[in-house]
C-alpha cells in the first residue's frame, strides 16, 4: 500500500512494516541480485573498472531517489515506523568496491553474493548497498545489489533497475537535506493517519447499509468478495505445510546461491503448446525440480499432498497512476504444488487449473489487498501477525517469485547488463527460495538456500535445467 507522505518523514504501510517484524538473527528480510555487466564502456586507464565513474553515476541516479538517502525511525509509543531523511549519510558506505580472486568465474561470483547476502543490513543507515564486483570474467565485472525488503517489492525492483538505468544530467547539486522530525511531529502525522482511517471506515460502513438502500444493494458483491478472499486464505494459511528436509527447524544465517537461465522463448513455447501461464510453467518447473531432488535425499514424495509455495502477486496499480515507485505493493498467495505426482504434464494442468481459480474464482488476492489496506489504515498489526502465525506453523515449503523485467537490453552506468538474477529472503523454516527474472530474452534463475539444509545446491539447479527440458519435450508430443 502507498505510503502516507508528510512533511519531514514517510510512514512505512503495514506490508512493509510487517518485513522489519518477522526478521530474525537467522532469515535477513533483504532482496536484490547479481546484475553481470560489460567492462568495456567503464574500463579504468590501469585495467579494470573505472570505479569513481561508476560511484559517480550511481550517485546521480541516487540523487533522485529519495528514499536510498532515508532511514528507519520509530515512532514513539505507537509501534510505527516511518522513513526519515538521514542527517549522515554517507555514500561510500553503502557503495563498495570489490573483486574475485583470480582466475574468477560465475561460481565465484555465486559464493561472493551469497556471502553478501548472509550479512543483515544496518538499521542505522538506510537499508541498501551496492557491491561493485571486478574479476568475474574476461570483459565484464558484476553489482551485487542488496535492499530490504521493507523498501521494495518484486516490481519495485524493477522501477530501482529503471531509476538507474535512465541518464542522468552531471553537475547538478546534491539535494539538500531537511530537518529531521520532531518526535511530536511523529506521533502527531501517525495518529492523524489512523483517525482519517477510522472515518474512512465509518463512513463506509455506513455507506453499505444505509437504509434507502434496497435489501440487495446490502450484500455489496465487492465486499463479498473480499470477505471470501480472506477466508480462502485463512483456510490454506492456518494448515500445515508437508514436513520434508528443505524446511529445517532450526535455520542458519549462512545462503548458498545458484545462477540458471533459460531462454524465455522455450518457456512461451511450453505455454502455448500445454496451456497456462508462463508463472504456471515455473511453478511446474520447481515441482517437478523439488519432486527429483527430495526423492533423490529420502523424502516421501508420493505421500506430499500439502507441498505448498508463497507466490507473491503484484497489487502495483498502473505506471500513470499516483504512488511510490518503491514500497511494497503486493499479496502473499500459497498456491499448492502437485510434488505427489509424477507426471508432468498433469502437474502443470493441475497447476494452471489451481492458479486460474486463485485470479479468478477465489478472490484472495483482492481480500489480502483489503487487509492490507484496513491493517495501514488502521495500525492493526493484521499483515504482521498473520504471516508471523504462518512462519511458526510452516504453512508453506518454498517461496517462487516471478517478476518480469525488460524485453531489452539496458545499460547501467555506461555499462551494457548481460544478465539479473534475482534472490529472495528465506523465511523461518524454509531453505529454498526461487526468484525469476525475464530480461531481454532470458528467463534467469536465481536460487537462494539455507547454508545447511541445501548443501548441494548445483544438483538443485540441475534438477530445475532437467524438469524444464522435460516439459519442453512435452511440446512435441
Amino acid at each position: 500500500m502507498p505510503e502516507t507522505h508528510t512533511a519531514g518523514f514517510e510512514r512505512l504501510s503495514a506490508v512493509d512494516v510487517a518485513f522489519l517484524a518477522i526478521e530474525t538473527p537467522t532469515s535477513h528480510m533483504h532482496v536484490g541480485g547479481a546484475i553481470v555487466l560489460d567492462a568495456d564502456a567503464v574500463a579504468g586507464p590501469e585495467g579494470g573498472v573505472d570505479f569513481s565513474r561508476i560511484r559517480e553515476g550511481l550517485s546521480r541516479a541516487i540523487d533522485d531517489m529519495p528514499r536510498m538517502r532515508q532511514r528507519l525511525h520509530r515512532v514513539p509509543a505507537l509501534k510505527h515506523w516511518a522513513w526519515v531523511d538521514d542527517p549522515h549519510f554517507n555514500l561510500d558506505y553503502h557503495i563498495r568496491h570489490s573483486a574475485l580472486p583470480r582466475p574468477g568465474g560465475m561460481k565465484e561470483l555465486e559464493r561472493m553474493t551469497a556471502r553478501v547476502f548472509s550479512q543483515r543490513l544496518d538499521r542505522d543507515r538506510p537499508l541498501w548497498e551496492f557491491w561493485v564486483v571486478e574479476g568475474v570474467c574476461d570483459g565484464c565485472f558484476a553489482l551485487i545489489v542488496k535492499v530490504h525488503h521493507c523498501m521494495l517489492d518484486g516490481m519495485g525492483a524493477v522501477n530501482l533497475l529503471a531509476a538507474l538505468a535512465a541518464p542522468t544530467m552531471g553537475g547538478a547539486a546534491a539535494p539538500a537535506i531537511p530537518e529531521p522530525p520532531s518526535t511530536g511531529e511523529l506521533v502527531l502525522g501517525e495518529i492523524s493517519h489512523r483517525l482519517k482511517g477510522w472515518r474512512a471506515l465509518t463512513h463506509a460502513a455506513r455507506e453499505m447499509f444505509s437504509p434507502h438502500d434496497t435489501p440487495e444493494e446490502h450484500a455489496d458483491s465487492s465486499w463479498l468478495d473480499r470477505v471470501k478472499g480472506i477466508r480462502e486464505t485463512l483456510k490454506s494459511g492456518l494448515q500445515q505445510a508437508d514436513s520434508t528436509s528443505i524446511n529445517p527447524d532450526t535455520m542458519s544465517p549462512h545462503r548458498r546461491y545458484a545462477m540458471h537461465r533459460v531462454e524465455l522463448a522455450d518457456a512461451r513455447r511450453i505455454k502455448k503448446a500445454l496451456g497456462g501461464t508462463i508463472n504456471d510453467v515455473v511453478l511446474a518447473t520447481v515441482t517437478g525440480a523439488l519432486r527429483r531432488y527430495l526423492a533423490r535425499n529420502g523424502d516421501k514424495v508420493d505421500a506430499m499432498h500439502r507441498f505448498r509455495a508463497l507466490v507473491p502477486a503484484s497489487v502495483r496499480r498502473p505506471a500513470g497512476s499516483k504512488g511510490p515507485q518503491l514500497g511494497n505493493q503486493v499479496s502473499l498467495l500459497l498456491v499448492p504444488l502437485p510434488i505427489d505426482n509424477g507426471d508432468p504434464r498433469a502437474r502443470l494442468a493441475a497447476i494452471r487449473a489451481h492458479t486460474h481459480w486463485l485470479k479468478h474464482e477465489s478472490h484472495e488476492a483482492d481480500g489480502v489487498e483489503w487487509m492490507e489496506h484496513l491493517d495501514d489504515q488502521l495500525g492493526l498489526g493484521l499483515v504482521t501477525n498473520t504471516l508471523r502465525l504462518a512462519m511458526n506453523l510452516r504453512s508453506f515449503n518454498v517461496v517462487v517469485t516471478n517478476v518480469p523485467g525488460p524485453p531489452f537490453a539496458l545499460e547501467l552506468v555506461g555499462a551494457r547488463v548481460r544478465s539479473i538474477h534475482a534472490m529472495v529472503p528465506l523465511f523461518q523454516h524454509q531453505g529454498l527460495g526461487i526468484a525469476l527474472f525475464s530480461y531481454d530474452g532470458g528467463l534467469h534463475w536465481g536460487v537462494g538456500a539455507d547454508w545447511d539444509a541445501i548443501p548441494d545446491i548445483d544438483m538443485f539447479v540441475g534438477d530445475l535445467n532437467d524438469e524444464f527440458e522435460a516439459l519442453l519435450a512435452l511440446c512435441d508430443d
